[in-house]
């Protein structure tokens, strides 16, 4: 032991058990009396080596107990025939106590069978298979029963009686077998199988000689199990090492549950075959298909159990988070919509702040651990009548009753509780870590499940406020919640009727004061909510995807009407707002592109106006959808530069000729030094890259004239022009004169051909 490998081991053992299966075979042809008492004494020796080395084997390992179960059952029936070797020279009859003790090696074996099958992932697995078997069992031995022992055995003997024991037991055990054999697709198994026949044949044919007329023992039974039990003791070390995939493991269950079903079918037709042939149907019979159909019963009851305990746990999957062991959204519904109470309750939705960060910098493993962290530390602040839910990713959300100044102390705790979590785990204090909660009521007579948009509402504006706080969707709150719903609702039916229309405000050079351009702005009037702002509607419209329906409607009215007043001819430019949302919609560039050409408007005299956020990411779809419309001819112009996150990086991969400085920048040049200064810098930017720099919100001469200091070219506000409806632009134009927007078109194609190459 430890110096020749198990497999080389027991190659030896079962080549030492043929040759014991020779040497009774040897004897028996010459001496049959001589070999019933040696086959025995070497069958039991074989089987007592096997057994007790699967039972060291075991102690070694601690592996699994089955098969300290059957490596007794094989010790027992070993020891048993070796005691029957002993007795039958001294004149012993079948049965002899050393057959007595081999039984017992039946109802040991049939213990670790179903032992080893509580390594299935299912519920009542030994039993229903154990039960499997006694049906299986129960109709074969009725088979066998009729076809050969009944007319050879008294049942009226203890003999008789012990002898339909060992048959019922046997065959049980070879259906266990086959059963298990079949669920676990195990090699080591499949060589039990075929050591369990080569025992269960030689058992029966024992048996049928030792009860027949004529008496006696059966040498050859004796050859057979010299290798039966090293066979299923090899097979049983070998078990459970390769178990299928889970996705086989269902097909396995499917070819299992056929063939057991099949097996029956075909004993139950050779049974009612043999009852044909002889209808004479004596008590045994009866007691084993009785047997049979008890163990069917209580198998459907197993099988029922099992459903259900299936059942209720995918329900429990359904409605528990598997990461953190807490309801899930779907629970949080459930149990929005069963409350009936009339208590005051409260829905508070957590969200993390820079949770992101967490799995950028520290990988996701310890964001799941962060996560499981926090719905403990959730649990831990909130009472027993308050339950903690996660709704999916970093969002939790806590179902709590009291009134306002009870829920708001508890989203206090609840963003401290994070906090606390974060400390929790290593390395997550590093991350500027943070909460926000939102806190909607539940309102009596309300739409239950309302109450989970509000407290989203509520955590928006939470977040909007800054992180570690709270709001309560209530007062302002609500009312602008409403709003934006009422605002989106009339949108749409606006989108629809096309009541959105387009106001134009002239561009004028700083130094003549004449029109070289109108920008298209959006305007909306509605019947029931009057004026709108374009600030509103149109972040509503991006939000719902509105925006793409109303930028293209008012993209065609923009086209036409640039047709319609001929500005090509009179050298002037039409300029249109247009969302990242509509550009980042496949084929927009192309489309676009046919529409002007479809119009019969120069590309050139087209230019579209884009926030700097577009240029924030290298790889937005938007990015390339602009630098096909300038290759195609459009110019793109950066609106509104300054007013957010600018850098100056994005000017050198921006498509874009045109740079309008924000209102804000404008406004205040007279009066901060600094927004002076940027206003100067970007002038002389704007020369150096060959751009055109326009000026927003001049609403005095004095602005203008610094403007024309600086060497801003360009200016659009309210000291030119209000913004007018398409219907007084003629007269616009006419008042202020007109004269062309210095763009070369052929610069920027060629420029933009140089970048590709």
């Amino acid at each position: 032991r430890g110096l020749v490998p198990v497999s080389t081991r027991w190659g030896l053992v079962l080549g030492v058990s043929v040759v014991c299966g020779a040497a009774v075979v040897v004897v028996g042809l010459l001496d049959g009396a001589a070999a019933v008492p040696f086959g025995s004494v070497l069958s039991g020796l074989t089987a007592l080596a096997g057994g007790a080395t699967v039972l060291v084997r075991e102690r070694q390992t601690r592996r699994e107990p089955f098969r300290s179960l059957i490596g007794a059952a094989a010790v027992l029936w070993g020891l048993g025939q070796v005691i029957a070797g002993v007795q039958i020279p001294a004149g012993a009859s079948y049965p002899t106590t050393g057959d007595l003790v081999s039984t017992l090696a039946g109802p040991v074996a049939i213990a670790g069978l179903g032992l080893s099958l509580r390594r299935i992932a299912e519920p009542q697995a030994a039993l229903r298979f154990t039960c499997e078997g006694l049906v299986a069992g129960g109709l074969g031995a009725a088979l066998l029963w009729r076809a050969a022992f009944a007319g050879v055995v008294d049942t009226g003997t203890g003999p008789g009686v012990l002898s339909v024991a060992i048959l019922l037991v046997e065959t049980a055990v070879v259906a266990v077998l086959s059963v298990a054999a079949l669920r676990e697709d195990d090699p080591g198994m499949v060589t039990v199988a075929v050591g369990v026949s080569l025992f269960i044949a030689a058992a029966v044919f024992t048996q049928y000689v030792a009860l027949s007329p004529s008496g006696g023992w059966s040498w050859e039974a004796r050859a057979l199990t010299c290798l039966a039990w090293p066979l299923v003791c090899a097979g049983l070390l070998r078990m459970g090492g390769a178990r299928s995939p889970q996705d086989e493991g269902y097909a396995l269950e499917r070819r299992r549950t056929l063939l057991f079903a099949g097996v029956v079918a075909l004993l139950l037709v050779a049974l009612l075959w043999s009852v044909v042939i002889d209808p004479t149907v004596d008590g045994v019979t009866l007691v084993l298909v009785g047997t049979s159909l008890v163990a069917a019963v209580v198998r459907d009851v197993v099988v029922a159990l099992q459903s259900g305990a299936l059942l209720d746990r995918v329900r429990s999957m359904a409605y528990v988070d598997v990461l953190t062991g807490l309801s899930n959204r779907r629970a949080l519904v459930a149990e929005l919509t069963s409350r009936d109470d009339a208590s005051e309750s409260w829905v508070l939705t957590l969200d993390l702040d820079n949770f992101k960060n967490v799995n950028g910098q520290l990988g996701h493993s310890c964001g799941d651990q962060l996560l499981a962290q926090m719905a403990r530390q959730l649990e831990e602040v909130c009472r027993e009548d308050q339950r903690v839910f996660r709704l999916g990713g970093d969002e939790f959300a806590v179902l709590a009753t009291g009134d306002r100044p009870t829920v708001e102390h508890l989203a206090e705790r609840l963003v401290l509780a994070v906090r606390v979590a974060a400390l929790a785990v290593p390395g997550v204090g590093r991350v500027a870590l943070g909460a926000s909660v939102g806190i909607a009521p539940m309102m009596q007579g309300g739409a239950t499940l309302s109450v989970l948009a509000e407290s989203a509402v509520a955590l928006r504006a939470a977040k909007e406020q800054g992180r570690n706080s709270w709001v309560v969707y209530a007062d302002q709150v609500a009312a602008d919640s409403e709003r934006r719903r009422l605002v989106e609702a009339r949108l749409r039916v606006a989108v629809q009727n096309r009541q959105v229309t387009l106001h134009a405000q002239p561009v004028v050079r700083l130094d003549t004061g004449t029109v070289s351009g109108v920008e298209m702005l959006a305007r909306w009037t509605d019947p029931e909510l009057g004026p709108v702002t374009p600030a509103e509607f149109i972040d509503v419209a991006e939000a719902s995807s509105l925006i793409v329906a109303l930028g293209e409607q008012l993209l065609e009215l923009a086209i036409s009407t640039a047709v319609q007043h001929r500005f090509h001819e009179r050298d002037l430019a039409c300029a249109v707002n247009v969302s990242p949302v509509q550009l980042r919609v496949p084929g927009f560039a192309d489309d676009l592109l046919d529409r002007v050409q479809q119009h019969g408007l120069p590309a050139s005299r087209l230019i579209l106006e884009v926030t700097e956020q577009i240029f924030v990411s290298a790889t937005d779809p938007a990015g390339a959808e602009l630098q096909r419309l300038a290759a195609g001819g459009v110019v793109v112009a950066v609106d509104d530069f300054g007013a957010g996150s600018a850098a100056l990086g994005y000017l050198r991969r921006m498509p874009g000729r045109i740079l309008k400085l924000d209102r804000s920048l404008v406004a205040t040049m007279l009066s901060d030094r600094r927004s002076a200064a940027i206003v100067s810098s970007m002038a002389q930017l704007g020369a150096a890259m060959g751009l055109d720099v326009v000026a927003e919100g001049i609403e005095d001469e004095a602005t203008a004239a610094a403007c024309r200091a600086v060497g801003i070219p360009y200016g659009q506000g309210w000291l030119y022009a209000r913004d007018v409806p398409l219907d007084d632009l003629e007269d616009l134009v006419a008042d202020l004169g007109a004269c062309p927007l210095t763009v070369d078109t052929s610069t920027v194609v060629g420029s933009l051909a140089s970048d590709a190459t």
